[in-house]
């Protein structure tokens, strides 16, 4: 029987300031996976948004489209939005019914604020407390400056696979492409690939299983002629670890961890 009421705890720090992956946080919260209860999970990061800096991240969850774009009005109306976006998520088996999850960084409205007569602090948090009472299906469950939260109900390792934190090492994906298109590794295999994992679009146009099946045809024909192929079994190991993705398409294999 599991006690409700596990709770673990894990923090890291970089004195570089330099923008890093979460893997590592990942590896030393999922060593306290026992104690852990699996109703909720999360992360706080600090020093993440240093070109918005100055500005309001609002980090929320929408239970659709109709409570989103209540709530989009409501923040237009009282604050300057100079950029938004979706947060980049990953679907894992372990998260299941996920909201909608948008990123808003913002400053108040002037004219707002000045109604209002309250510090900037104040302003933001009494803004926050009416979207969460009073709008139903949206939740704001962040609204720091250069921080953000990540949360979902799952063990913290799993969230943080979620949020595609061991990707998050401040890399821009358009540079990478570019450079890996004209280097050794370009293909127009990578292109159609690397596309859609950056977009999180798996929908399937060659299935991750039937990629499977002919990597396991290959191999035992191979074997049959007494030949040894070391890297292209290991990328079927890989494509057996991805077996839950088998309906998507086969660049889910992105999804498998990183080390498994």
């Amino acid at each position: 029987m599991r006690i409700p009421s596990g709770c673990a705890v894990s923090a890291i720090f970089s004195k570089s300031g330099e923008r890093r992956s979460g893997e590592d946080i990942i590896k030393s919260i999922a060593l306290m996976h026992d104690r852990s209860n699996g109703l909720g999970g999360g992360f706080a990061a600090y020093g993440i948004y240093p070109e918005y800096k100055n500005l309001y991240a609002l980090h929320v969850f929408y239970e659709g489209k109709g409570p989103k774009d209540v709530c989009e009005a409501f923040i237009n109306e009282h604050f300057d939005v100079v950029n938004l976006s979706k947060i980049p998520t990953r679907k894992t088996p372990a998260i299941k019914d996920e909201p909608l999850i948008w990123r808003y960084f913002v400053e108040p409205l002037h004219t707002k604020l000045a109604e209002s007569q309250l510090d900037e602090d104040t302003f933001v948090s009494r803004c926050v407390i009416r979207v969460n009472s009073q709008i139903e299906g949206a939740y704001i469950f962040s609204s720091g400056k250069d921080m953000g939260v990540f949360k979902a109900v799952g063990y913290p390792e799993d969230v943080g696979e979620f949020y595609r934190f061991a990707q998050s090492a401040g890399v821009d994906m358009e540079t990478l492409q570019q450079v890996v298109a004209v280097s050794a590794g370009g293909s127009t295999q990578f292109e159609r690939n690397f596309n859609k994992m950056v977009a999180d679009d798996y929908r399937p146009t060659f299935a991750l299983a039937l990629l499977r099946k002919d990597m396991s045809i290959a191999l035992a024909s191979a074997q049959s002629q007494g030949l040894s192929l070391p890297l292209s079994e290991e990328a079927f190991r890989l494509f057996k670890l991805a077996a839950a993705f088998d309906k998507e398409d086969c660049s889910a294999i992105a999804k498998v961890p990183a080390g498994a």
